[in-house]
């Protein structure tokens, strides 16, 4: 920490900024799974070529001294093709945060592979096949004299096997109707499709996979957990060609702790399940349960007096008085929460934007998928009007009674009219109306 610190302030003073690496936005905190490999400690000194000798399925506890130290390791191949990983990662505290990684031949000169930062955060990963059998030399380095600490390395070695047969969406294993659990194994899988961010479960996916495919109905449910003790990643898509925009959900909430999804198929199709990881080049042994739930399709089902919408079977919806909408799922359609309002010829011959029940309280016709703006009510009759001075007009009756007229339904001012002779001076309008017929 006392170095670091005078490099820090030497930095300062000299106006020398220090390099820095750069962490992909995206990535989150991993690390790997080393728990059957056997742990031996570095042993100095290492900082030429060849260095401390070690073996496959080693892990060695080691340390930056410095900013410029250099570790050496090297080990022997005895299988000409064998694969090869070589990886950091943090060791204890202070740990050296920021590695980089090189794999040499026998001479310590030709360099064969180079990594900075494929592993867990800024530590480094390299896979590669050793084409001849012999000794190969590891090199480890600071990114950068700014640091320093404790760090493990790990090597692993494995005879090459053919990937397995879902290792593309092409042989594709079917999960059908019903529940279970697949093993699967992504050790000699190839990272077929990779996700990059923003994708559907949040993050990249740079690590091998596998697929499965299912034949679904609308309505289908369908419950999946993944399970391999790395970093998983799982994911459901249409189209494997263009996964990236095809996918439909996807999970990547947990380290090391299984994925889930529960998932209802929105249309009748082909869905493919990838089982993936996140990490570079990782995942092993895994196992996947499932339970696929299939029967009649489900469709919106709008429950009675404008309750909720739910995915039901037309049996069940019916079953409850809903109004079931079998093309489509809730969560695509709306239900409505309210009755519609309609226009409404009132007695009166006005109308009114009003419900069913509303138009029916107060007398209404009502005229379903009608607003008042479209004037669906009648106009209100127009019938012989006498008026105070004994003439006859034809008026509504609204309009008959506003002049102080009698207003007779289903007559006319046609001769006999019904208003009758004009009396002789007559005193008052009453006395009128007591000549009319």
């Amino acid at each position: 920490m006392r170095l670091l610190t005078a490099l820090l302030a030497l930095a300062f003073l000299s106006g020398t900024v220090l390099a820095q690496d750069v962490k992909i936005p995206e990535e989150k905190e991993w690390h790997y799974d080393l728990a059957n490999l056997r742990n031996i400690p570095e042993v100095e000194p290492n900082n030429t070529c060849p260095g401390q000798p070690i073996m496959c399925a080693d892990v060695v506890d080691a340390n930056l001294a410095t900013g410029t130290d250099v570790d050496w390791f090297q080990f022997e191949v005895t299988v000409p093709g064998t694969i090869l990983t070589i990886g950091t990662d943090a060791g204890p505290a202070p740990d050296a945060r920021d590695t980089k990684l090189y794999l040499f031949a026998a001479d310590c000169t030709t360099q064969l592979a180079y990594n900075d930062d494929g592993g867990p955060g800024f530590y480094s990963l390299i896979t590669y096949t050793a084409a001849t059998a012999g000794l190969y030399n590891i090199k480890v380095t600071p990114y950068s004299t700014s640091y320093s600490g404790n760090y493990i390395l790990f090597l692993t070695c494995s005879q090459p096997s053919p990937p397995p047969v879902n290792d593309t969406c092409a042989g594709a294993i079917e999960l059908t109707c019903g529940q279970g659990v697949v093993a699967g194994d992504l050790t000699w899988a190839n990272n077929d499709y990779s996700l990059v961010s923003p994708s559907c479960t949040g993050y990249t996916t740079a690590g091998r996979d596998v697929a499965y495919v299912m034949n679904l109905l609308a309505g289908d449910n369908v419950h999946l957990f993944y399970a391999g003790g790395y970093d998983e990643a799982l994911y459901i898509v249409t189209n494997c060609a263009d996964a990236q925009n095809t996918c439909l959900i996807g999970r990547d909430a947990t380290v090391g702790s299984g994925e889930t999804i529960d998932w209802v198929a929105p249309a009748d199709g082909t869905y493919y399940v990838i089982c993936d990881a996140f990490g570079t080049n990782v995942g092993n042994d895994f196992t996947m349960d499932y339970v696929i739930t299939c029967g009649p399709p489900l469709g919106a089902c709008c429950l009675p007096n404008y309750g909720p919408c739910e995915d039901l079977s037309e049996t069940d919806c019916a079953a409850v008085g809903g109004a079931w909408h079998g093309d489509v799922l809730c969560a695509n359609y709306e239900c409505p929460t309210a009755p519609p309002v309609w226009a409404c010829c009132l007695p009166d011959y006005t109308c009114q934007d009003l419900t069913e029940e509303e138009c029916a309280a107060q007398g209404g016709s009502l005229y379903p998928d009608i607003l008042c703006v479209s004037n669906p009510c009648p106009l209100p009759p127009v019938w012989a009007c006498c008026l105070p001075d004994c003439s006859c007009v034809m008026l509504t009756e609204v309009d008959c009674i506003g002049q102080g007229g009698i207003w007779y339904a289903d007559d006319d001012c046609a001769d006999p009219t019904p208003c009758g002779m004009t009396p002789v001076a007559p005193d008052s309008w009453g006395e009128i109306k007591s000549v009319y017929r």
